[in-house]
């Protein structure tokens, strides 16, 4: 089988030429086709695209666990827990993209207020969401 095939036709008195395409499969074993190499990425773009380490904190010897809840997790209240060391120092880095985020600590079971967040906006069940802003 012809894999280019040329006709000649009749289009208002004039001569127009059509070609048959190539099938992709025979096309694309040529490299007939194919995607040229995509043009490099723009350099403001790529600062969106990186989360960010982010660490929150927390001092209670007492407790027996603590973990965070917020619009980084979907509030899931058991998802991301922090870790302890030996003084009571309870600990997270999170990698967050850009953006504002906001979350609330769960210790022992209780929602609290992070009460070394730098900003806070009050939330509709009579608490504080900590607010950060990663860059």
């Amino acid at each position: 089988m012809n894999k280019r095939s040329s006709t000649t036709e009749k289009r208002s008195g004039k001569s127009a030429t059509t070609v048959q395409r190539p099938s992709p499969q025979t096309s694309r074993a040529r490299g007939v086709g194919v995607p040229a190499a995509p043009a490099p990425m723009v350099p403001v773009a790529t600062a969106a695209l990186h989360p960010h380490p982010v660490r929150i904190g927390y001092f209670n010897p007492d407790a027996r666990e603590v973990f965070v809840a917020g619009t980084f997790n979907d509030w899931d209240p058991r998802e991301t827990p922090l870790a302890r060391d030996s003084f009571g120092d309870w600990a997270i880095e999170l990698s967050l993209p850009p953006g504002e985020h906001r979350y609330r600590l769960i210790v022992d079971g209780e929602w609290r207020d992070d009460p070394s967040s730098q900003r806070v906006e009050a939330n509709p069940f009579g608490g504080y969401d900590a607010v950060i802003f990663v860059q």
